[in-house]
């Protein structure tokens, strides 16, 4: 066996004489062409660590590495030596680690880097670990990636709509082996029983192979895809049709709703009234928190995990809602301002449609016709959104974009949302003024014959921005 150079001095290559060897240095197999012995005395907090031999000799305690050296074209021109590590003595034997050597000498000899070499090979071992993903490991990863911009409640209802109807087929399978017709078989049963639900599961199917190609844990096209795909194999329901829009109340009985509306009592009476002032959604409003209010700044601001958008949505409040807020009792932290049942516990999410039920029946009773859509459809509390836009679009001169701020909509160009960042309160406090005042207006006739502009009243000491009704020369 060859023996080192290095100062004269060195361990004879052989596998007795290296594991009794302990002087620290770096030691070169003259056989192995490049195989080193890399052998370190160990310290604890900078302190040289010695132990004794079985002879009694006292001797440095060393730990030992193997490592295969060789030079590397530099960025100037010049040579640089680089170390490739081969792993601890303990873990290979000799013969093992100038096999290793020799395996490196031929990637040089093409002209490549081994440390290079061995990270593409890891990471190509790591992609086809990651291409073995099943389809509930990708679910969850998508799921966890997208919850921090969704409401609890619509995180756990995506989530659950997989478990329910994906995993049982699906979850175990690996994700790069599913193909369109294993998404039809999941979404065959409950494609024209339950349309809405069939619907969303697909597009939240589609939303993680989306997210799996884009972590390239997926190569082929999207399985889940509707256009050209799905839309070949699964005819589209009716019934889905049906579901796209809420029944909405026309804005010129907004009025005479509102005021038999006034005339119940109980809680879910004043959250539904306070819900058609602010033109909110069902869930902003039985969530309303006392802390969420300032009565004085007649302001109220939605925390973003209650928004839809999950950003934070701040209303101004007309006198009427500052009223109604007060009815309800003292504001406290951590309270319910619209509570259910039990002090702790919001308002149902069915209170405000019952009571709505409950005035349909009466009125249809009393006068043959119920609070009904222009379809004959009973509205619901989601409907009165579209009665406050429709009136602000087609019976008022009020900015398109401070009616979509109202409605807390995102706007259509990117580019614009991303400059637009204020809350327009001053532009939008008129807007829901005059909504509440119109919602408070009885007997208007044919309303959609009627029409306002917007003018500068001066003859206050602050001038401000009021309605005046525009009447047709004719008629006068």
């Amino acid at each position: 066996m060859a023996k080192v150079t290095r100062s004269g001095k060195g361990p004879v290559f052989e596998v007795a004489t290296l594991a009794a060897w302990h002087e620290p240095g770096t030691f070169c197999d003259h056989e192995g062409g490049g195989l080193y012995l890399q052998v370190r005395q160990v310290c604890v907090n900078g302190v040289k660590q010695w132990e004794t031999t079985k002879q009694g000799k006292r001797v440095a305690k060393v730990t030992k590495y193997w490592t295969f050296r060789y030079w590397r074209k530099s960025r100037d021109g010049g040579r640089k030596l680089k170390e490739f590590g081969i792993g601890p003595f303990t873990d290979y034997t000799l013969e093992e680690a100038r096999e290793i050597a020799t395996e490196q000498r031929k990637i040089r000899r093409k002209f490549e880097d081994p440390i290079l070499v061995r990270k593409k090979r890891k990471q190509d071992l790591r992609d086809l670990v990651d291409s073995m993903k099943t389809f509930e490991e990708a679910a969850q990863a998508c799921w966890e990636s997208h919850k921090p911009r969704w409401t609890p409640g619509y995180a756990e209802d995506w989530l659950n709509s997989l478990k329910t109807h994906v995993y049982p087929m699906l979850g175990s399978m690996e994700i790069r082996s599913i193909r369109t017709t294993h998404v039809e078989g999941v979404l065959k049963p409950v494609w024209h029983e339950k349309a809405e639900t069939a619907s969303r599961v697909r597009s939240r199917i589609e939303k993680v192979f989306n997210f799996a190609k884009g972590k390239e844990w997926y190569s082929e096209d999207n399985p889940a895809a509707w256009d050209g795909n799905l839309d070949a194999l699964l005819i589209e329901s009716p019934r889905l049709k049906k579901l796209i829009n809420h029944p909405s109340l026309p804005f010129s009985q907004i009025g005479a709703f509102t005021d038999v509306l006034r005339q119940e009592k109980g809680t879910a009476a004043r959250a539904l009234e306070f819900l058609i002032l602010n033109a909110s959604r069902p869930c902003e409003v039985r969530g309303a928190m006392g802390e969420e209010f300032d009565l004085e700044k007649a302001l109220w601001t939605v925390p973003a995990v209650r928004m839809k958008a999950g950003k934070e949505h701040v209303i101004p409040l007309s006198p009427r809602a500052v009223e109604i807020i007060r009815s309800m009792g003292k504001l406290k932290t951590g309270q319910f301002v619209f509570p259910g049942g039990k002090p702790e516990t919001c308002l149902s999410d069915a209170a405000m449609a019952a009571l709505i039920k409950r005035m349909d029946a009466h009125r249809e009773e009393k006068e043959q016709t119920g609070w009904r859509d222009p379809k004959g459809k009973r509205i619901v509390p989601h409907g009165f959104r579209a009665t406050f836009k429709t009136w602000g679009q087609d019976f008022t001169e009020f900015d398109r974009q401070v009616i979509e701020f109202a409605l807390a909509h995102g706007l259509p160009d990117k580019t614009e949302a991303a400059y637009s960042r204020g809350a327009m309160i001053k532009k939008r406090r008129p807007l829901m003024d005059a909504w509440a005042e119109f919602c408070a207006t009885k007997g208007l006739g044919n309303a959609a014959e009627r029409k306002f502009r917007r003018v500068r009243d001066y003859s206050v000491p602050n001038p401000k921005t009021v309605l005046v009704e525009v009447f047709d020369e004719q008629s006068s």
